[in-house]
């Protein structure tokens, strides 16, 4: 399933693509507008190789049972089709950016200023309060979709999204599930790992909810100290920390 490029003003559905956000191996972000009602929304197309009743089948109840979570922690899933062979997944969007590009923005300002650089100058860095509500929120999210028969498997400081008001919200939901399904990945365990992966990921086990609060524990510990627990230029860096 090789991704088709970005098309700018393509129509998707009742959507026309009219920015491009990110352009992935298998799949391409836009801002697109809603023909009728002028929403604007996060659409996520990925490309099809071909017709698969079955493929399709299992992609659309996942997507109907992720719609129907009721959250108010995580990005929720608006709309969802397919126009000929992809498929289009809308979503909110947010206006505030990732978690992951706070924290490059911040490392980068580091660097810049690094004549202001000790132990007791944070240059920016969240206050331990404004920390505290981000791990919260996404610790609610998590509830939500465990409680749903979830797992996220993706908690990870690129899918924390923030709105216009500086509110964080989960995104990525069912992505790891999806791509299962899209790529006849049924019978692997883990095909995602990072510096946020627990020790039984790095073994093939299976994602669970205790994974996904383990990540939450790295991530909470990134976001008071400015550090991540683990780190590495690889991941056999990574594992054998």
């Amino acid at each position: 399933m090789a991704n088709r490029g970005p098309l700018l003003n393509t129509e998707f559905g009742p959507y026309r693509c009219m920015r491009v956000l990110g352009d992935g191996l298998n799949h391409t972000l836009y801002h697109a507008l809603h023909r009728e009602n002028g929403e604007l929304v996060a659409l996520r197309t990925i490309p099809l190789d071909e017709e698969h009743v079955e493929l399709r089948r299992e992609a659309t109840d996942l997507l109907k049972r992720l719609k129907s979570i009721l959250s108010a922690y995580t990005v929720p899933v608006i709309d969802f089709g397919f126009e000929g062979e992809t498929l289009y997944i809308a979503s909110r969007v947010m206006k505030g950016g990732s978690l992951e590009t706070r924290i490059q923005r911040h490392k980068a300002s580091l660097e810049h200023d690094s004549k202001r650089l000790d132990q007791n100058n944070r240059l920016g860095w969240p206050t331990p309060a404004s920390c505290l509500r981000v791990i919260y929120r996404i610790a609610q999210a998590l509830d939500d979709i465990h409680m749903a028969g979830f797992v996220h498997g993706l908690v990870d400081p690129i899918n924390i999204m923030f709105d216009e008001h500086g509110d964080a919200y989960l995104g990525e939901m069912g992505v790891s599930q999806l791509t299962k399904i899209l790529f006849n990945l049924g019978n692997t365990n883990s095909f995602y790992v990072s510096r946020y992966a627990a020790p039984e990921l790095w073994l093939g086990g299976r994602p669970q909810p205790a994974t996904d609060q383990y990540a939450l524990g790295c991530l909470a510990y990134e976001l008071l100290t400015g550090e991540p627990p683990y780190s590495g230029l690889s991941i056999y860096t990574l594992m054998k920390q």
